[in-house]
């Protein structure tokens, strides 16, 4: 590949939205997200599709994913991917869209009993061969039950995603995929895509599956916290918005609307309106929003970056640690993700703060 890699990273810079936290694991998310952005451009360039034609919006939540092929391949979460590519179907492939989403529910003002909770819900895991036990378990899914803080509604959140959806559309799982995916080197690794017709039909296939993952999660719910709950909130943020625009831990949308910000179980859960756009690149606008909160690294005060794999973090005792391995770090959530949405850029407002009394994690 001759394309110049370090003019390509210094064109991305001016690609890149930065609306994060800008703490210091925002900070590495973004030198991180840049190679993958700048490996990005050149493929895309490479194949005529577009030059300047990939952007990156990162919100509050903007992060380090703990999913290791999706790190290794230059993708962060919390954050947004645009590709401006109005005539060519282009899909980059190792960002792995799953369909994780949320839904949120106002259920019947009931007391609910956690074991009791826990004992129906394994009922549902026993009869429903279309969720694995672990698909609530892993990282920061969960179930949990949250009171208004006048304490006169109950509500409820799921969020998570299905084992089943995912050996579908990780392409390294499914082999149907194996003689369709491109590949073009890009700075000594290969960076993988599809194109034309497989790119549309691995986008049908994707929107099949979140269709699914949304109702699933509303049946959940419904066995859960009977028939009579009242759907709020039921969406996915780890997948597409559409073909060109890909969501890595984001709600997007055209036009305004409402979500929950999700942050740690066991902190307040704030339910908000998204009222103002993020203008573009291309001054088109964008309604979106983050959907937690985002991994915070422990203690570390001070980064800098040695390659585009191996960072040096810097202790406020003055110890020092090379690592290339940020996503098993000590890690804690982020709890200022709302707080930097509603007051420092001007994007929602809080129309509830929900309350957390019980959380399921099995």
């Amino acid at each position: 590949m001759k394309e110049n890699y370090t003019e390509t990273y210094t064109k991305v810079l001016n690609n890149f939205i930065d609306l994060s936290s800008q703490d210091i694991t925002a900070q590495i998310a973004k030198e991180h997200g840049l190679v993958g952005l700048a490996r990005l451009e050149i493929c895309l360039k490479e194949l005529n599709i577009g030059e300047n034609a990939a952007h990156l919006i990162a919100l509050p939540d903007f992060t380090y994913t703990r999913n290791k092929l999706r790190w290794d391949a230059g993708f962060p979460y919390g954050c947004i991917i645009k590709i401006d590519n109005p005539h060519q179907n282009f899909i980059p492939l190792e960002f792995r869209p799953n369909c994780c989403g949320v839904i949120l529910c106002e259920i019947p003002k009931l007391e609910y009993d956690i074991l009791a909770l826990k004992k129906q819900f394994e009922k549902i895991l026993d009869k429903n061969n279309k969720i694995d036990t672990n698909d609530f378990n892993k990282r920061n899914h969960f179930i949990g039950v949250y009171k208004s803080i006048d304490n006169k509604k109950l509500y409820a959140l799921l969020h998570g995603s299905f084992k089943y959806i995912k050996n579908n559309l990780y392409t390294e799982r499914d082999n149907k995929w194996k003689s369709k995916i491109k590949s073009m080197k890009i700075m000594n690794r290969d960076f993988l895509y599809l194109i034309d017709d497989d790119a549309k039909q691995y986008y049908l296939e994707y929107k099949n599956y979140e269709t699914e993952s949304s109702i699933l999660r509303e049946t959940i719910m419904k066995e859960l916290f009977g028939k009579n709950i009242q759907t709020i909130f039921n969406d996915t943020h780890e997948g597409f918005k559409d073909i060109n625009t890909i969501l890595l831990g984001a709600y997007a949308s055209s036009n305004p609307f409402h979500c929950p910000i999700m942050l740690s179980p066991n902190d307040n859960l704030f339910y908000v309106s998204i009222e103002n756009s993020i203008v573009l690149y291309n001054q088109n606008e964008i309604f979106c929003s983050p959907h937690g909160g985002g991994y915070e690294l422990l203690l570390a005060d001070k980064f800098s970056k040695i390659n585009t794999s191996d960072y040096l973090l810097q202790y406020p005792n003055n110890c020092k640690m090379i690592t290339n391995n940020i996503i098993d770090m000590p890690f804690n959530y982020r709890n200022n993700a709302v707080q930097l949405w509603k007051d420092k850029y001007n994007v929602c407002q809080i129309v509830l703060e929900l309350i957390p009394i019980i959380n399921l994690k099995i």
